[in-house]
């Protein structure tokens, strides 16, 4: 149950940094992968 919890909060931490590294104008591509 702990691993599962450290792999959700560590694929949102890698999310949040995605979306914020992109600019606001690209931020409608919300998805498993940004583009």
């Amino acid at each position: 149950m702990k691993f599962l919890m450290k792999v959700f909060l560590s694929a949102l931490l890698a999310l949040a940094v995605l979306v914020s590294a992109q600019p606001e104008e690209t931020n409608v591509n919300i998805g498993p992968f940004p583009l």
